[in-house]
């Protein structure tokens, strides 16, 4: 059965707002740090070409959340962030009429994004947490600097001659997006009763975002470090 990413958005959502009417607690922050993200592009038909053309780019994510205790150490945890992600070249490439692309090539995605996460924690004063769960993206802005056929020269290590592959970029992104998250973290307290939280957090995204005739699949993976305060 095909995954509808809807059909698990409203299932969290009863779940998240089911957790809430039992809440013992309910703490609230914001946060705000750098990542690193890259698109994988994984080739579609079988080739004696394998090769990904994008290498990992600075973002980053700034956002609020809602931590819904209902036990000792578990929580459930909604997000709502502002994410960068992209890719940017790894390679000296060539457009489709084999002219060399001069410098950088840079894919920003900007996504707003909703994690509903589950929570484990232990300790009091200084307290140390995982969470898991899903997250739901949408792309509010994409930065188109990659053109739609690139060339890329693959040299023969044995100095014979250079092989020459014409590659198909996509011709568009899809809008919704949805990906696995995981992070570690941990928040002491504060003298006046808050908590300062720091995180490491990979996100690793499920479908394919490719539209159009294309070389690859090309799904977002990223990592970031975020900083916050936990009322």
């Amino acid at each position: 059965m095909p995954f509808k990413p809807f059909r698990w958005y409203l299932l969290f959502t009863v779940c998240l707002a089911s957790t809430v009417l039992f809440a013992q607690k309910t703490n609230v922050g914001f946060y705000a740090g750098p990542s690193i993200s890259t698109l994988r592009m994984e080739q579609v038909a079988a080739s004696d070409l394998a090769i990904d053309p994008f290498d990992f780019k600075p973002g980053f994510t700034v956002g609020a959340f809602g931590a819904f205790t209902f036990a000792d150490n578990v929580a459930v945890r909604g997000e709502l962030n502002f994410e960068r992600k992209g890719g940017k070249s790894g390679l000296q490439l060539s457009n489709g009429n084999g002219n060399p692309i001069d410098g950088s090539i840079n894919e920003n995605f900007d996504y707003l994004q909703v994690p509903l996460l589950f929570q484990l924690s232990a300790g009091k004063d200084f307290k140390m947490f995982i969470h898991a769960g899903y997250a739901f993206g949408y792309l509010v802005k994409r930065t188109d600097k990659f053109p739609g056929q690139i060339t890329v020269i693959v040299q023969d290590p044995n100095g014979g001659p250079n092989t020459s592959y014409r590659l198909l970029m996509p011709a568009d992104y899809k809008q919704f997006d949805h990906s696995l998250v995981a992070g570690i973290g941990a928040s002491p307290v504060l003298p006046n009763g808050l908590r300062l939280q720091f995180s490491l957090r990979a996100i690793n995204g499920k479908p394919n975002l490719a539209k159009g005739d294309t070389a690859f699949d090309a799904r977002n993976l990223s990592v970031a470090l975020l900083f916050g305060v936990e009322f």
